[in-house]
């Protein structure tokens, strides 16, 4: 062998080395590619997750339901944000608006209370046709069951009983005479 054979023997060598070399970052860097989408997916997918477990923890613990004025105060910027109304007939909207949604919470205030008393009823009932001892296992799983639902409904009673909103109920205006 000679020289120039031997020469480029190495000469091969090294362009066969130079060429594994770029084979090699290019497998590297696809893997490197995969790896980095992979890991920006799974940070996507998380804060989805936390997102949407965070706003039914938030909606769950500190949303209230809407007051008459809020309501009426919605309702008022559809009606502007779809006819144009004059000062005059916005002043009467917002009176009619707030007239009836009054008399909306009146009428949900009583339905609650007649369901209510239903229910005591429907209760005292199964009492009399279950006898003591079955009673009280029905009667324990029954109070456990309302106990968890009055927990969970509780930000969705009707403000007035609580002090917020427009004013008293229909309850406390009779019996204040108004």
């Amino acid at each position: 062998m000679t020289e120039e054979d031997v020469g480029a023997l190495r000469i091969e060598a090294r362009q066969a080395a130079r060429s594994a070399r770029i084979e090699a970052d290019r497998d590297f860097s696809k893997r490197r590619r995969f790896r980095m989408i992979l890991l920006f997916l799974s940070a996507v997918l998380a804060g989805a997750v936390l997102g949407a477990a965070g706003s039914a923890v938030y909606f769950r613990r500190f949303r209230r339901p809407p007051t008459t004025e809020m309501m009426v105060q919605a309702m008022m910027a559809r009606l502007e944000s779809a006819v144009e109304v004059t000062q005059a007939e916005r002043v009467a909207a917002e009176r009619i608006s707030r007239r009836r949604m009054d008399r909306v919470g009146d009428m949900w205030s009583d339905v609650f209370a007649a369901t209510r008393e239903e229910f005591e009823a429907m209760h005292a009932e199964m009492g009399e046709l279950l006898g003591p001892g079955r009673f009280q296992v029905w009667d324990r799983l029954e109070r456990e069951r309302w106990r968890r639902m009055r927990e969970k409904m509780g930000r969705h009673e009707d403000h007035r009983r609580r002090g917020e909103g427009r004013g008293a109920g229909p309850a406390e205006r009779k019996s204040a005479g108004r």
